[in-house]
């Protein structure tokens, strides 16, 4: 949770504080999905990780390698695999 915002709840709460150190000190199981009364789920994340969130994106970089040495690399590999089975003819030792 973003910093300020924590201390924006601390602040308008005072048996919320209470009330984390008692489950802190419990060691109580931290819901991730938990969502406080009142607030919008996107403003109750630090932009630290917001930032994250958005970066891990598609970059130019990333497609141009794909195209240029994934594709190609797919493609050699069916055309062994092709070769290897209806080509080639392995056979067996009997």
């Amino acid at each position: 949770m973003d910093p300020a915002r924590y201390q924006a709840l601390m602040a308008q709460d005072q048996q919320l504080q209470a009330r984390v150190e008692q489950l802190e000190a419990q060691q109580a199981q931290r819901d991730p999905s938990f969502t406080p009364t009142g607030l919008d789920r996107d403003l109750m994340y630090s932009d630290q990780y917001v930032e994250r969130t958005y970066s891990n994106r598609p970059t130019v970089a990333g497609r141009v390698a794909f195209w240029a040495l994934g594709v190609p690399a797919a493609v050699g590999l069916s055309g062994l695999f092709i070769w290897l089975i209806w080509f080639k003819r392995w056979q067996t030792a009997t």
